[in-house]
């Protein structure tokens, strides 16, 4: 299975050890070094970057412009899974500029999505497991539901976890 990841430089481990890839960095890329081809290939994307409420734009370390709206909507998406472990991407813009370039499932959730610095906790901890589930043959629906049910326990002393059972797949705007 394919998978492009995208992520803070500070979030950089924890994305790299929830996915198995190396992520593309914001710094020390930005929105003017963004390629959209980076979005194409892949047939799971990952997002842990900065989002704010009602932005048309995710945000790399110390608020460098990573991604816009505009760049997401004219990529050529070739329908991949979609796992967003922003702040805020729950409803946001950029949740629907991805099912316009052709995401068939974005996974989301609604305000603040705290992580640990170094470590697979919360979102990531989340999205860990969405993507095993995916590789073991489960579509979206079924690995949110997967990946939910292992962090269920850690959630019930944890409010990072708490906070991951908040996901859930957009809806197509």
């Amino acid at each position: 299975m394919k998978i492009a990841a995208f992520s803070t430089a500070t979030g950089a481990a924890a994305t790299q050890a929830a996915t198995g890839v190396i992520p593309f960095t914001f710094p020390p890329h930005s929105s003017a070094t963004f390629r959209s081809d980076w979005l194409t290939a892949a047939e799971v994307l990952y997002f842990h970057l900065h989002g704010m409420p009602d932005q048309p734009y995710w945000y790399g370390d110390k608020m460098i412009t990573a991604i816009g709206y505009s760049q997401i909507e004219t990529a050529r998406l070739n329908g991949p899974i979609v796992f967003v472990a922003n702040c805020y991407g729950a409803g946001s813009r950029l949740v629907q500029a991805l099912y316009q370039a052709g995401a068939s499932a974005v996974v989301a959730g609604p305000g603040k999505n705290y992580t640990v610095v170094g470590a697979v906790r919360g979102a990531d901890l989340l999205g860990l497991h969405f993507i095993a589930a995916l590789k073991r043959g489960l579509n979206a629906d079924q690995a949110l539901v997967n990946a939910k049910s292992k962090i269920r326990l850690r959630a019930l002393i944890s409010p990072i976890e708490r906070d991951a059972l908040q996901f859930t797949i957009q809806a197509k705007g």
